[in-house]
């Protein structure tokens, strides 16, 4: 598994530096490191720092991002030594390999075969903006620590508790979104999992005298602001098919994608329980968490218009297909045929890789893409 997932991340590592732009492989690794990057970085190297209340201005008001990475980038510059770009690459590096450990541990778990474990990790490393798992960014830390929390969740024993407890306080430290594991798992471990963010915000508290300085910047920002009805509006859905080259587009449309594959899922689920089929608990949970991001994702972003919102498609994308892998595998597909479904998931992969690189190419180029 270990050896499975340094592959992966070696190879998506080789797929996105090719689409990068420089002469030498060290440039184009480090075109890797940009937009929120910065930020990361800065929070690395200065801590938080903020007038009260923030302004709009990085230098002077850096509470943008939980500190979860960013402490990952610390303790890299504290081990490797390494200076500049690349303890932020390295720290996203490492997490992408765990992450990928983690899906060849749920795989083996589920007794997934070998082609539907390549068929999924071609979906998930396929994804139009999953070169932000290699990139200077939170993303494969988010996913590592949620698939470890799960992982260890469905584990027996106080060790396995204690160790999905940490991953639970690591994801809720990286980012706000992740408060949805509270409904992922029974009992004391959801309250655990909690910790990470209850603590930023604390320090948030005992520093600035303002525990929301985080949430008060975002909105001051990006415009984030919550829109529960959101949910139900017709224009959260609205269909962007025409400009899907354009990145903004793209996220756009996206979310209509998204919530019909989650409708597809579910039904195919409803129809699975009803004929009586066992299911595996790791894959509903992976499943109600993407669930729950997605309409995080509908709620906060709606005041923006939802731009520049590819980004966070990712993380759902990927834990909607390794979930439907888990609650799926072993199952027979009625009325599509393997070779059916090999081919169509192949085309599907390669449109997706294609469009992957030619986002590459805009966000390493310094293009509107976060």
């Amino acid at each position: 598994m270990v050896l499975k997932a340094l592959f992966v991340v070696l190879i998506h590592l080789a797929l996105v530096s090719g689409a990068a732009p420089g002469s030498t492989v060290s440039e184009k690794m480090q075109s890797l490191h940009r937009w929120d990057s910065h930020w990361y970085s800065d929070i690395a190297t200065r801590g938080y720092v903020s007038t009260v209340p923030p302004v709009p201005r990085g230098e002077e008001s850096n509470v943008t991002h939980f500190p979860g990475y960013p402490l990952m980038i610390r303790a890299v510059t504290v081990v490797t030594g390494a200076t500049g770009k690349w303890p932020a690459l390295i720290a996203a590096w490492l997490m992408a390999w765990a992450l990928w450990f983690y899906v060849f541990a749920l795989f083996q778990r589920w007794r997934v075969g070998a082609l539907g474990q390549g068929l999924a990790s071609l979906l998930m490393m396929g994804f139009p903006t999953a070169f932000f798992s290699v990139a200077a960014y939170s993303e494969s830390l988010f996913l590592a620590a949620i698939l470890g929390f799960v992982f260890w969740a469905g584990r027996p024993g106080p060790l396995s508790f204690g160790v999905a407890a940490i991953h639970g306080v690591a994801a809720t430290a990286t980012r706000i979104a992740a408060v949805v594991l509270a409904f992922a798992v029974p009992r004391v471990l959801n309250a655990l999992a909690m910790l990470g963010a209850l603590a930023f915000f604390a320090y948030c508290q005992a520093k600035f005298g303002m525990w929301n300085i985080y949430l008060v910047r975002q909105d001051m920002g990006w415009g984030n602001k919550t829109t529960f009805s959101a949910l139900f509006s017709p224009s959260s859905y609205a269909p962007h098919f025409t400009h899907w080259l354009d990145y903004n587009e793209f996220g756009k449309g996206m979310n209509l994608v998204l919530l019909l594959v989650i409708i597809a899922i579910f039904g195919f689920l409803a129809l699975g329980m009803k004929r009586g089929r066992a299911l595996h608990h790791e894959g509903l949970r992976l499943l109600s968490i993407a669930v729950g991001l997605f309409a995080l994702l509908i709620v906060s972003l709606h005041a923006t218009g939802y731009h520049l919102v590819a980004r966070y498609h990712y993380p759902i994308w990927f834990l909607l297909v390794l979930g439907a892998t888990g609650v799926f595998s072993g199952k027979k597909t009625a009325g599509a045929p393997r070779p059916l479904l090999v081919a169509a998931t192949a085309i599907c992969a390669v449109a997706m890789i294609w469009l992957q690189c030619h986002f590459v190419r805009i966000f390493t180029e310094g293009g509107p893409v976060m």
